[in-house]
């Protein structure tokens, strides 16, 4: 089926696929050589190989969705470099992200407008399983600072738990100096980062339209109120288990910034 659309299929999305084989995927990146966007949910047989030779032969791509892809290293990650004209790119529950490869993408892909990532590693995703070889150490301050600086244009940006003691006010000040044109943030589980953080984004990033933060728990009220009111067009917050916040102080800033859905 696959030949018969040799350089015609622009769209193609596996989720979740327990029949799909190492074989059949190989020649993915082989024939769909003019594929735009290509998703990937749970396809445990997608490893280095396939990213590598995807990276090779579909330079056309502008999206590519990773979840759950746990057999792709940074090996595999750093080859993305390799896609110049990548504007979205998620890499949600991929264990092996580390500080070079998330480096090495934006360095060479610097039209990146959609970026998800999670920094966690695979012992910290399955306690138990013991680290052979390199080390994955996840994303850090160095990560987001380089992310910042090569890739101005993102618009949407999800930072999941896993990053929880790695990013700090360094990394989401660089963020909000460089990437003025965020428009969407998410921020789960950061310890590390304050109200400067906030108070960045509020004087950096006026577009901002969705801000969602969760359990990052050195956020206070002052912070929350001045990003509430320099980001004028924010519609859409979510915050949840702020230690800072009671649940009355929650409602009262809630009845305060009454025109922004939570």
């Amino acid at each position: 089926m696959l030949s018969s659309l040799k350089n015609k299929l622009e769209f193609l999305s596996i989720e979740y696929c327990k029949e799909l084989t190492i074989l059949c995927a190989q020649y993915i990146p082989s024939i769909c050589t003019s594929i735009r966007q290509l998703q990937l949910y749970g396809a445990l047989v997608i490893s280095d190989h396939f990213i590598c030779n995807l990276s090779t032969n579909c330079t056309m791509i502008d999206t590519l969705i990773l979840e759950n892809c746990s057999k792709v290293t940074e090996k595999g990650l750093m080859s993305l470099g390799n896609c110049h004209k990548l504007k979205c790119l998620a890499m949600a529950k991929c264990p092996n992200l580390t500080n070079g490869a998330l480096i090495s993408i934006a360095k060479n892909c610097p039209q990146l407008i959609t970026l998800n990532i999670n920094g966690k590693s695979r012992s910290e995703l399955f306690p138990g399983i013991k680290e052979r070889g390199a080390k994955y150490t996840g994303v850090n301050d160095e990560g987001i600072s380089q992310l910042a600086k090569y890739c101005p244009k993102l618009e949407m940006l999800d930072i999941f738990e896993g990053c929880t003691n790695k990013i700090s006010d360094k990394g989401l000040i660089d963020l909000a100096t460089h990437c003025t044109e965020l428009k969407s943030l998410k921020l789960i589980s950061l310890f590390k980062i304050t109200d400067e953080s906030f108070k960045a984004l509020g004087q950096n990033c006026r577009k901002l339209a969705a801000l969602e933060a969760s359990t990052c728990s050195q956020i206070t009220e002052a912070g929350i109120r001045f990003i509430l009111d320099h980001c004028k067009d924010l519609k859409q917050v979510i915050l949840r288990n702020f230690q800072t916040l009671t649940p009355e102080k929650l409602e009262e800033i809630k009845k305060t910034y009454y025109w922004i859905s939570w």
